[in-house]
């Protein structure tokens, strides 16, 4: 008899494992990737992929001199050349390049995130559409 109540006991704990594996893990979306193409001078970008580069990794070989970005309602200069820093989803970035630069490509990859609205600042926000978002009019009904 207890024989089978050991069995009993991991049959039930085989099944529930099981169940974790297949129901309870969250799914993971493949990376995407999002391309940018930086011309001399100042550049208007976002992107809607969590990169987790360090930026001097996602800006290597663009010769970047200024970079902004616009939160909390201000200003605040992005330091393109930290080595801990990553690129800021879903928001608006200035990034001038040398003027006599090439143009030059940033490719960004991670996991595409929606915009969240719930971030979004009473007055301004300088935003991108999110991974989700592909025009103005989704824009508008994501809003609603």
């Amino acid at each position: 008899m207890e024989l089978k109540t050991y069995a009993s006991g991991i049959r039930k704990l085989s099944l529930a494992w099981i169940l974790f594996l297949f129901i309870g893990m969250p799914v993971f979306a493949e990376d995407t990737s999002h391309d940018i193409t930086l011309k001399a001078g100042w550049n208007l970008i976002s992107a809607s992929v969590a990169d987790d580069r360090a930026l001097n990794d996602v800006f290597s070989g663009v010769s970047v001199e200024r970079a902004f970005v616009f939160t909390n309602g201000g200003w605040e200069s992005l330091a393109y050349d930290s080595t801990t820093e990553t690129f800021p989803v879903n928001q608006g970035v200035w990034v001038k390049t040398a003027d006599a630069a090439a143009d030059a490509t940033v490719t960004l990859t991670g996991a595409a995130q929606a915009l969240d609205a719930e971030n979004l600042q009473v007055n301004w926000n300088l935003i991108g559409l999110g991974g989700d978002l592909t025009s103005v009019s989704d824009f508008t009904t994501y809003l609603g």
